[in-house]
């Protein structure tokens, strides 16, 4: 039988995180999506489509 519970497990596991957590270069910062610029190409899209279609009907009347 082991000499560890549940509670000297977890203290463990909690050190062996916060050690491998030290040792990263920067662990707060995550890669950002380019969200804006998405958003920009797709409302350019939109107001492209918008006029495209705005343009066809007055040819057809």
């Amino acid at each position: 039988m082991s000499d560890e519970n549940e509670i000297t497990t977890a203290v463990r596991e909690s050190n062996t995180t916060r050690d491998n957590a030290s040792r990263t270069e920067d662990p707060g910062k995550r890669r950002r999506w380019p969200i804006a610029s998405i958003g920009l190409g797709v409302g350019s899209a939109a107001l492209a489509a918008a006029a495209i279609y705005a343009s066809k009907q007055r040819r057809e009347n």
